[in-house]
């Protein structure tokens, strides 16, 4: 089949000129409306502020803008919510943008499905833990700091129903699974680097999340007919786990895959990041 005009020579495409075409703008029109040319702004903005995505795969850059744009997550490093971040893909040789929730995009989109009264995270300081119980939990005392050194980091949520949880990791726990798991954390350099506070946060409340998969199993029941659609793609998922890297490195083959798949790789992908973490970089 011969491939479209606009498709041809895209191994010579910039990050600029493939948000300049046509089709991509009204794409990104019909998920986020009139916020569509603020967002590729800010797209632009960060690709261009930093030189490994500046070098990165101009539709992976795309696909990880898709995903924050269905997903309606501000791309603001100053935010929390979500990031676009370069890596170096060993097999195919190039270096690759790839979407990453923040702590506060997921607390955003548990805060969405209407089951949590409250979910929060925070560093915890030396002095203020009061229990520490592995089957019961840990409890806290948070005016009895006696310093400034960070000794770990919490994660609570509260559900709507009255269901209460509480995670907590030491702050070698924390770099540890960060070294396990991140890549940039291994290689000195990213969001790890520049705020570890932050990604500390999101770590302790992603697995707090996954802890909780029975939780959400239940309340799989009380979503829209789209979420449980994305519920048992996420089972579906599970049993072919093989799947998953179709998930989230979707190939650019002159169609906006990202697109047509909607809340299906959505799905997918939260799903992987909630309860298979360390199958992609942190």
């Amino acid at each position: 089949m011969e491939t479209p005009a606009i498709y041809k020579g895209a191994k010579a495409l910039t990050t600029k000129s493939l948000f300049s075409q046509e089709n991509v703008r009204k794409k990104f029109e019909e998920l986020l409306g009139k916020r569509a040319p603020q967002f590729i702004a800010s797209v632009l903005q960060i690709t261009a502020s930093n030189d490994l995505l500046a070098k990165a795969d101009p539709h992976s850059v795309l696909n990880a803008a898709a995903m924050a744009a269905t997903l309606d997550l501000p791309l603001n490093a100053s935010l929390g919510f979500a990031y676009i971040i370069p890596y170096n893909d060993r097999k195919a040789g190039k270096c690759l943008a790839q979407f990453q929730i923040g702590y506060k995009g997921f607390i955003q989109l548990a805060q969405r499905s209407g089951q949590f009264k409250t979910i929060a995270s925070t560093p915890i300081y030396e002095g203020q833990i009061v229990e520490m119980n592995p089957l019961t939990g840990f409890k806290f005392d948070f005016a009895l700091k006696t310093s400034d050194k960070v000794v770990g980091y919490a994660a609570f949520f509260s559900l709507v129903t009255g269901f209460e949880k509480t995670f907590y990791m030491s702050v070698d726990d924390v770099k540890k699974h960060a070294g396990k798991y991140s890549q940039s954390f291994k290689n000195g350099y990213g969001v790890w680097k520049d705020n570890f506070d932050e990604m500390a946060c999101k770590t302790v409340t992603k697995l707090l999340l996954a802890n909780a998969i029975s939780i959400f199993v239940t309340l799989a029941g009380c979503f829209c007919c789209v979420h449980v659609v994305c519920f048992y793609w996420f089972v579906f998922c599970l049993i072919f786990s093989k799947f998953w890297q179709c998930c989230v490195h979707i190939p650019f083959n002159g169609k906006l895959n990202i697109f047509r798949l909607g809340y299906f790789q959505i799905a997918g992908f939260v799903f992987q990041h909630l309860f298979f973490v360390g199958k992609i970089p942190e």
